[in-house]
């Protein structure tokens, strides 16, 4: 039989653990181990935060002022949205009756529900800061295309 090199046949962990080994993993490599660890971390915080800040669902109406107001409000602002028209599909209706729906507005922000929209309220379930732009009140109420 030849001779083999014993560091061959050894599991990593076992490996690093002998002396002469430890030219084979440098500072280098600890401190590439704690950056990838670190910035693990942080793109998990930051896809926590995405998601959270996703989690928004409106219900509207065809006919409805208001809905109109708080979509062209969110858009200003770029917040993403679902939204369901209860006039339009029966199974959105049952989901919003369902969830304590009386009138449209009606949202689901981070899982909580807010009838109407208030945005001072919309900003705190949405868990970020009021961004700059006009207040809701600002915006005029029109009626939405196709309105009566």
């Amino acid at each position: 039989m030849g001779h083999r090199d014993h560091h061959e046949f050894l599991p990593v962990c076992e490996h690093v653990l002998y002396p002469e080994c430890q030219d084979e993993l440098p500072g280098v490599s600890l401190i590439r181990i704690v950056l990838i660890l670190v910035l693990s971390l942080w793109l998990a915080s930051a896809s926590r935060a995405e998601s959270k800040a996703g989690e928004i669902t409106l219900f509207s109406q065809t006919y409805c002022a208001a809905c109109e107001v708080a979509k062209r409000y969110l858009d200003s602002r770029q917040v993403p949205y679902r939204e369901y028209n209860i006039s339009e599909s029966q199974t959105a209706h049952r989901y919003f009756e369902k969830l304590g729906g009386r009138g449209t507005p009606f949202f689901i922000v981070n899982n909580k529900r807010m009838q109407g929209f208030d945005s001072q309220r919309f900003w705190s379930l949405y868990g970020v800061p009021v961004p700059d732009g006009p207040s809701v009140e600002a915006l005029p109420v029109t009626p939405p295309p196709g309105a009566r």
